[in-house]
């Protein structure tokens, strides 16, 4: 169980710290070609994704009534933090998004954007620690 949540606690910190710290920018938040309401918007969510890494990762290291059921609790809500990314990037054509303006942000690695060579290997850890959190059979909490 300890693998499982390593797997799930890595990509669980990484959401709750690293886009707050990044994002809490020019490039985003304190853009002054962004609207008012748009930076609004764009807090709200780092604010949420970090309050939700908090709680999960308290799923994580307490020992709750059933150890193995917050475990996987927190998995599910960090896949969601993570897979509305992918359906927020695969559906861009759709409300005209674009994962860059070109003049603000992270510059691409290896021709990617940024987010999805990091999102991708965090996903895949959090599938498989999700995974190995259902192989472990939950007790009863009477």
């Amino acid at each position: 169980m300890k693998v499982a949540k390593i797997l799930i606690g890595i990509p669980t910190l990484w959401y709750g710290l690293v886009p707050p710290i990044i994002d809490f920018s020019t490039s985003h938040v304190l853009n002054p070609d962004w609207i008012g309401h748009a930076r609004f918007h764009m807090v709200w969510l780092l604010v949420l994704k970090t309050f939700l890494s908090i709680f999960s990762l308290l799923l994580i290291i307490k020992k709750l009534p059933n150890e193995i059921l917050g475990l996987r609790i927190a998995g599910i809500i960090s896949l969601s933090v993570y897979l509305s990314f992918f359906v927020s990037t695969i559906s861009m054509d759709l409300y005209g998004g674009t994962l860059g303006d070109g003049n603000n942000g992270v510059p691409p690695l290896l021709g990617i954007n940024t987010n999805v060579l990091v999102f991708i290997p965090l996903t895949i850890l959090l599938i498989i620690g999700v995974y190995r959190s259902f192989s472990f059979s939950v007790k009863s909490i009477d």
